[in-house]
């Protein structure tokens, strides 16, 4: 369904990607959801790392820092 309306957005607009954020609601939701990915990867390196620096010898593990 996504596709299908993608496809039929780029037929009305001639392929011009501008339709996308010439209206102040559809940049506001572009931009949502760019955060939102970005939020995503922040936290999946953050995660990487600490895990990355986990040390077997400590008891108690990897310890999370409030930032």
């Amino acid at each position: 369904m996504l596709e299908e309306n993608f496809r039929r957005a780029m037929l009305l607009s001639r392929g011009e990607l501008s339709v996308f954020i010439e209206r102040p609601i559809a940049a506001w939701f572009l931009a949502a959801c760019l955060l939102l990915i970005a939020a995503q990867v922040f936290a999946y390196v953050r995660k990487r790392k600490e895990v990355q620096s986990f040390d077997p010898q400590d008891p108690h593990g990897p310890e999370l820092i409030a930032e």
